[in-house]
């Protein structure tokens, strides 16, 4: 609770609109913002085994002169794979077209079917094909 607190202030000094960042995080795990800058923000409570695995293989990579974290692109394939908003799709769809070998897709298929077992059904693993379906037709259009 105390990094929560770290956070919110520094989100606030960067511009963001944070009034209900603890509540969302508490009940859904995830906080969406935006900032007056037009950046856009999701911040996820590494809770879980989902969570343990995007902390477990985050990247640190250079953004100008400082040294960021971010999620491995198997951990955001499979988090986009999970939600079921349309933009969500549409960049899960764009990650999948990537070249095969940038990603390990038995890694996100595993998560996926993990999730479905979860909810109880197979909305994962479903929304994960159509959005390799689809980028099976993007690499096609690409090829020269």
């Amino acid at each position: 609770m105390a990094r929560r607190a770290e956070i919110r202030r520094a989100l606030v000094k960067k511009g963001f609109d944070v009034p209900a960042m603890t509540e969302e995080l508490t009940k859904f795990g995830v906080f969406r913002s935006r900032s007056k800058q037009d950046v856009f923000l999701d911040l996820f409570d590494a809770v879980g085994p989902l969570g343990a695995a995007v902390l477990s293989r985050r990247r640190r990579l250079r953004l100008g002169r400082k040294a960021v974290w971010f999620v491995g692109p198997e951990e955001l394939v499979v988090l986009k794979a999970f939600s079921d908003r349309q933009r969500d799709f549409e960049d899960l769809a764009a990650l999948l077209a990537l070249p095969k070998k940038s990603l390990d897709l038995d890694y996100v298929r595993g998560w996926a079917a993990q999730l479905d077992r979860s909810l109880g059904s197979d909305e994962v693993t479903q929304r994960l094909a159509r959005a390799s379906a689809l980028a099976r037709k993007t690499r096609r259009r690409n090829e020269p």
